[in-house]
């Protein structure tokens, strides 16, 4: 169990952790979230460290492909969190020794119902930042069984009036490698799902 979970990731990630509770974001926050991405600009491609130091609470995950995690509702939706609530309390603390705590979650899949749960946890890694090009990558080690383990993940930096925002984006091999859904989607309603983006914002 710590290993599969510990595969998460930033980006949500980042991960550092799980995809796809607490209770459901109100439509304020949704609205809100919604407003920051249509006004958000970029900032400089390069990201510092000291620009990450603080707590990022999940905002937002869109996946590429409409799922339909609710069995009370008929429509599919890309907006994971309409979803599910298993993510709502996924966030990351950055700190300037080049800790970082995170707060993950993950979707576990039975294939045969249909059905999932939800497995959630804290943990504990270390952080550092690459710059490339115009690309900046997270880089989170932690130790799993006694083996240090190291994942990167694709970030960016935005703002806007509403705050600033950390986005991280999986494309479906980082998807099944953060750990947020079990081994062997393919065969759940999730399975078609080719990249997932996490929006963070600064607390």
């Amino acid at each position: 169990m710590m290993k599969k979970l510990m595969k998460i990731s930033l980006l949500t990630f980042m991960g550092f952790g799980g995809i796809l509770s607490s209770c459901e974001a109100n439509q304020d926050e949704m609205m809100e979230v919604q407003e920051a991405q249509s006004k958000m600009f970029t900032a400089n491609a390069s990201i510092e460290s000291n620009q990450l130091v603080g707590r990022w609470e999940l905002v937002s995950m869109t996946s590429d492909v409409a799922v339909n995690l609710n069995d009370g509702e008929p429509d599919s939706s890309t907006n994971i969190l309409e979803e599910t609530d298993c993510f709502n309390k996924m966030y990351f603390e950055f700190f300037d020794n080049g800790a970082l705590e995170t707060g993950q979650a993950k979707l576990d899949f039975s294939a045969a119902s249909n059905g999932f749960s939800c497995e959630s946890g804290v943990y504990f890694a270390q952080y550092d930042i690459n710059n490339e090009g115009e690309s900046s990558k997270l880089d989170i080690t932690f130790d799993v069984d006694g083996m240090t383990v190291t994942e990167t993940k694709n970030i960016s930096l935005s703002s806007n009036e509403n705050g600033e925002f950390l986005t991280v984006t999986l494309t479906a091999s980082e998807v099944d490698q953060a750990n947020y859904i079990n081994d062997g989607r393919e065969n759940t309603v999730v399975g078609d799902i080719t990249s997932l983006e996490t929006v963070y914002k600064k607390i």
